[in-house]
């Protein structure tokens, strides 16, 4: 694969002396869709770079080559972190998505980071384990008695926020020699299918006992088509706006639990 020609660069800097300057952004949306039309019109494959050549363009454009090799092994980490639950895309594009998810770099061993991490999800959180494998650990609500009645009867203040979640993943990578790529992710799907449910039990009712009213008249089955269909926009407005809210809250914990993990460390 050719690199950028030098001497191209400087013949189009030599005949547009004033030539506008773009930012970072602007050049990454450039290359983006130059690369789109590109395969557009079938003009070869899509263009692959080594490291050699990113670093070459990165030192281009003024991005020293360190940054560029931390970017590469950034992706390369990244790539290894795949969600295990799959939201039903339907669902997903309708209320957003279910998971609340942080991804932060720590750190320390991979052993030592998964290990102090799997001991907040168990003594902090109520948390007890279903799967367990180095890098990987998936969590649930225990279902032991004393954590219940400890749950319960707990006045210290402390909330058991990732208990509401239908389960808690955790996902490390190797970064490099003295970090770990950490992924949290807590599953929401159950609090949706809850709110999808009530609504849907409420609006069922609400059209059920208005047509008993209106006495099975003729005319009320355009009545209910649109009041029905109102109330299916109210829900899943309110829905989206709950899920929203409650991936915020759940994000903030898991960071919480991220933040004192890197304190440990440091």
């Amino acid at each position: 694969m050719s690199t950028i020609d030098d001497g191209h660069l400087k013949a189009a800097a030599a005949e547009n002396p004033v030539a506008p300057r773009y930012t970072a952004d602007e050049l990454e949306r450039i290359i983006r869709r130059a690369a789109e039309l590109q395969s557009l019109t079938g003009d070869g494959e899509p263009p692959a770079f080594s490291e050699a050549e990113l670093i070459r363009i990165g030192a281009d454009v003024g991005i020293a080559a360190e940054h560029v090799q931390a970017a590469l092994s950034e992706l390369q980490a990244r790539s290894q972190l795949h969600d295990d639950e799959e939201d039903h895309p339907l669902l997903t594009w309708l209320f957003g998505g279910a998971m609340a998810t942080v991804t932060r770099r720590i750190s320390g061993t991979r052993e030592q980071v998964q290990a102090d991490l799997e001991q907040q999800l168990e003594q902090e959180q109520s948390l007890q384990p279903v799967r367990r494998a180095p890098g990987l650990s998936v969590w649930e609500p225990s279902g032991d008695l004393g954590d219940m009645v400890q749950r319960m009867t707990d006045f210290s203040g402390r909330r058991y926020r990732l208990v509401e979640a239908e389960t808690v993943s955790l996902n490390l990578i190797r970064w490099d020699r003295d970090n770990v790529l950490v992924r949290l992710a807590a599953d929401l799907s159950d609090k949706r299918s809850g709110w999808m449910g009530g609504w849907g039990i409420g609006i069922g009712i609400g059209l059920l006992v208005l047509w008993s009213f209106l006495g099975g008249a003729w005319w009320s089955w355009s009545l209910l088509a649109l009041l029905g269909i109102t109330a299916g926009v109210v829900a899943l407005l309110d829905i989206r706006r709950s899920l929203r809210r409650e991936r915020r809250k759940f994000s903030l914990a898991l960071d919480g639990m991220l933040d004192r993990v890197s304190s440990a460390e440091e």
